[in-house]
């Protein structure tokens, strides 16, 4: 999945504006993705033999597929009203 410029600028982004330890280091796109490794990782049965490659490259492609989502919503909030459209959709 390749990431449309606005979403990869959205995921390149800093996740909090203000430095807070560490966390002000990451970018969205990596805390989404680590943040979608760790709830795949404590669902899953320790007799589940994982590659923790595979798991990797799932989790940055469920924090792609969310920055798109987020980045697709952006773009709709943005556009004008028309009269009668109800604001929750």
């Amino acid at each position: 999945m390749s990431l449309s410029d606005a979403a990869k600028q959205l995921g390149d982004s800093p996740v909090s504006p203000i430095s807070i330890g560490r966390l002000g280091g990451f970018t969205k796109r990596e805390f989404l993705a680590a943040m979608a490794m760790q709830g795949a990782l404590s669902g899953l049965p320790p007799e589940v033999d994982y590659s923790p490659r595979r798991t990797a490259k799932v989790a940055v492609q469920h924090a792609d597929a969310l920055l798109e989502a987020l980045e697709a919503e952006l773009e709709v909030s943005d556009e004008p009203k028309r009269e009668g459209e109800n604001v929750g959709g």
